[in-house]
C-alpha cells in the first residue's frame, strides 16, 4: 500500500472515531437553569418603606416628618450608605434652604413643615431584580418613589425619587424640588 493510501486511511478511520465518540454514550447539553431570584417580600419592603415618616408625638392634628428628623446621621432611617451620602450632600448643598440654589423644601417630605396628613402606600411591586418599588403619596406633594432592597435581612431603600422624570431621583445632577 502506498504511504498516500495509507494516510488516508488513517484520516478516514480518526474522522469516523470523531463522529462516533469513540463509543460512548451520545450526551445532550441542556441550557442552565440559572437559580431563580426568591419571591421579595412586598408586605414587608412596603412596611419598612412608610418607616420613613412619623408622626411628630403630641400633634393634633399630627404632623409627619421625615425619619432624618428623629435620630441623628439618619441613623433611624432604612436608607443604603448611598442614600444617607447623597441626602447628606444635598443638604450641604442647601437643598432645603430658602435660598438659591436650594428648593426651600426638604427632599422626602417635599414640605417646610412636614405633612400634614399620613403618607399612604399607593402601590408597592416586585421588580425582575428582586428589589421592590413602592410609591408613597406625600398629600399635595408630588408622589415620593422607593425603590427598597434587601441586603443582610433587612431592606433598606436604594433609591428615592420625587416626582417623575430624568430629576426624580435623589442620585440626578439636580433633583426635582
Amino acid at each position: 500500500m502506498r504511504p498516500t493510501a495509507k494516510l488516508i486511511q488513517i484520516l478516514v478511520a480518526l474522522t469516523a472515531l470523531a463522529i462516533v465518540g469513540c463509543g460512548s454514550p451520545a450526551t445532550t447539553r441542556t441550557a442552565s437553569n440559572p437559580t431563580p431570584t426568591p419571591t421579595p417580600d412586598v408586605a414587608s419592603a412596603r412596611a419598612v418603606a412608610l418607616t420613613i415618616f412619623f408622626a411628630l408625638p403630641g400633634q393634633t392634628p399630627e404632623v409627619w416628618l421625615p425619619c432624618s428628623a428623629r435620630a441623628e446621621n439618619m441613623s433611624d432611617c432604612p436608607f443604603s450608605s448611598a442614600v444617607k451620602d447623597r441626602l447628606n450632600a444635598l443638604s450641604a448643598a442647601g437643598f432645603g434652604s430658602d435660598a438659591p440654589p436650594g428648593c426651600g423644601e426638604e427632599y422626602i417630605t417635599a414640605t417646610q413643615n412636614g405633612l400634614f396628613t399620613e403618607p399612604q402606600v399607593l402601590s408597592a411591586a416586585a421588580d425582575a431584580n428582586g428589589r421592590v418599588v413602592v410609591v408613597i403619596s406625600r398629600d399635595m406633594s408630588p408622589n415620593l418613589t422607593v425603590t427598597m432592597t434587601q441586603g443582610s435581612g433587612s431592606w433598606l431603600a436604594s433609591d428615592l425619587a420625587s416626582g417623575s422624570g430624568p430629576s426624580a431621583s435623589i442620585f440626578s445632577a439636580k433633583p426635582n424640588c
